[in-house]
């Protein structure tokens, strides 16, 4: 699981449960794979690519629960798996937001801002807990101080910084119906306090991404009791959000009894992606920056799982 290539050269790391392993491709034949470090909960590559940021879970005890660590680890031809790891981070045993506390068991992946100043990365509770609520963080880099955003689910493509800014885009909202309180906001460096929700009332946001430093895209649906079977007006359609002057207008709109997911701005080519999708069949389009042709691209697709099936594009489709 957690499977990430390097920055900047051809080394693959992937967890088996809690042993982070990465695999050399240019010595595949000679090394195969490698063990890196034990008692890993999540990890990501350092910015660098030399090396790894890693946390490990919380314990119970007879006497409460312990803390949970974020550690770096270089990047080392090693054998030893104990000898490298060095504390970053003791996380607090609880955070809390806005009259919500969490116990802080573990961590999502580890997000950097562009400038590299700041880390963001989701505090989760114990797992049914963690269902419903978990906390948003930002750490800064250099002075180690943590600072709660907001309650969220436990989402890593839920959160992004923007392309170029120290700007952070996530959907907050507790509560485990992804149908229910769902809504795209965006706060701040440095104090990250001031949090701006973009979506209207009525409606939730289950997907974005950036277009740039000043908008995004997001897929949004009006607000709704969860249902087994998604009803029609429970199909997202897809917005662009314009943060100074939050302005807003509808992009596409999909055919009867289709839903448009999984909103993907490839800055190479300058095209947005994203997945239609009924119950029973799923196609990826993509549009130019001036949303002026909407064109199919990649027919006959995995459909994702059901319900609820847009929750989960992000593990079937990636665009680079």
């Amino acid at each position: 699981m957690n499977i990430a290539w390097s920055p900047n050269s051809d080394i693959l790391a992937f967890q088996n449960g809690t042993l982070l392993n990465d695999i050399d491709m240019r010595n595949l034949r000679e090394q195969g794979f490698r063990n890196v470090s034990l008692g890993v909960s999540q990890f990501a590559w350092l910015p660098d690519g030399s090396g790894f940021m890693v946390s490990s879970s919380a314990h119970l005890l007879p006497d409460g629960w312990t803390r949970a660590h974020l550690y770096t680890i270089p990047l080392t031809r090693d054998k030893s798996l104990l000898n490298h790891a060095v504390v970053f981070y003791d996380l607090p045993k609880e955070v809390s937001l806005s009259g919500t506390t969490v116990l802080a068991i573990g961590t999502s992946t580890f997000k950097w801002s562009p400038d590299r100043k700041w880390i963001a990365f989701i505090v989760h509770p114990t797992a049914s807990w963690s269902a419903d609520s978990n906390i948003l963080c930002v750490l800064s880099v250099h002075d180690k101080h943590l600072i709660p955003i907001a309650e969220m689910l436990d989402r890593n493509d839920w959160f992004e910084w923007a392309p170029k800014s120290s700007e952070l885009a996530f959907i907050q909202g507790g509560g485990r119906s992804i149908t229910e309180n769902k809504r795209i906001a965006v706060a701040s460096a440095p104090q990250f306090r001031a949090v701006k929700a973009f979506t209207p009332k009525g409606f939730v946001d289950n997907a974005f991404t950036w277009n740039d430093d000043m908008s995004l895209t997001v897929s949004r649906v009006r607000e709704g009791e969860f249902k087994r079977k998604l009803p029609l007006e429970q199909l997202p359609s897809l917005y662009n959000v314009q943060l100074q002057n939050k302005s807003v207008h509808k992009i596409t709109t999909p055919p009867e009894g289709m839903g448009d997911f999984q909103p993907m701005w490839d800055e190479k080519s300058k095209h947005l992606f994203w997945v239609r999708s009924n119950e029973g069949s799923s196609s990826v389009w993509r549009t130019d920056k001036a949303r002026q042709h909407q064109t199919s691209w990649i027919i006959n697709i995995d459909r994702g799982q059901w319900p609820p099936y847009w929750s989960m594009w992000n593990k079937l489709l990636d665009i680079q």
